[in-house]
C-alpha cells in the first residue's frame, strides 16, 4: 500500500494575525499564529515545511545545501514523499501565501510576488485558472470592507 502524499496544503502555515469574535458581541481578541507546521510523519518532510514556514523564498538548491542530500537526491525524495515535482509543490504553496497576503494587505500583487520571491505572471496566470478573476479583481470581490479591523499589522 502506498503510503498518502504530503500537500502544500498540508504543511502550510498561515503569514498573519487574525481577529476573531468571541460570545459577546463587542468583544473581539487577536490570535495569533503558531509558525510551527503540523507533522507530517517524515523527518525530512517536516524540516522542509519547518524551512518554508520562516521564510517565503525557497529553492531546491537550498533545501540540498541545507542537507546533507544532493539535488538529485531531493527531486526524487519530493517527487515520492508529494506525488509532484519540488516545483510545482512549491508554487502550490506559494500561491497559497499570494492569495493570503493579497485579502488580508494592501500589498500588489508585484509587490507580494517580490515578497515572496515568485515572478507575477506566473502567479498571476495561475490565480486567473483557479478563480477566474484576476488578482486586483479578486481582492475587490472577496475581501471585506473591514478587513483592516479583521487582520492587524
Amino acid at each position: 500500500m502506498e503510503a498518502k502524499k504530503i500537500t502544500p496544503k498540508q504543511i502550510y502555515v498561515t503569514r498573519i494575525r487574525k481577529k476573531k469574535r468571541e460570545i459577546e458581541p463587542d468583544h473581539w481578541i487577536t490570535e495569533t499564529f503558531s509558525n510551527v507546521p503540523a507533522p507530517t510523519g517524515d523527518p525530512e518532510m517536516d524540516r522542509v515545511a519547518q524551512l518554508l514556514a520562516e521564510r517565503d523564498n525557497v529553492t531546491l538548491q537550498e533545501l540540498a545545501y541545507l542537507h546533507p542530500e544532493d539535488v538529485l537526491f531531493w527531486r526524487m525524495y519530493f517527487q515520492r514523499q508529494t506525488g509532484m515535482t519540488f516545483w510545482n509543490f512549491l508554487k502550490e504553496y506559494k500561491q497559497m501565501i499570494f492569495y493570503e497576503l493579497l485579502i488580508s494587505t494592501d500589498l500588489g500583487p508585484k509587490e507580494i510576488e517580490e515578497r515572496i520571491g515568485f515572478t507575477y505572471r506566473n502567479l498571476s496566470e495561475n490565480f486567473r485558472k483557479k478563480y477566474g478573476l484576476s488578482p486586483m479583481r479578486y481582492r475587490k470581490k472577496h475581501r471585506p470592507e473591514n478587513y483592516r479591523f479583521i487582520y492587524p499589522e
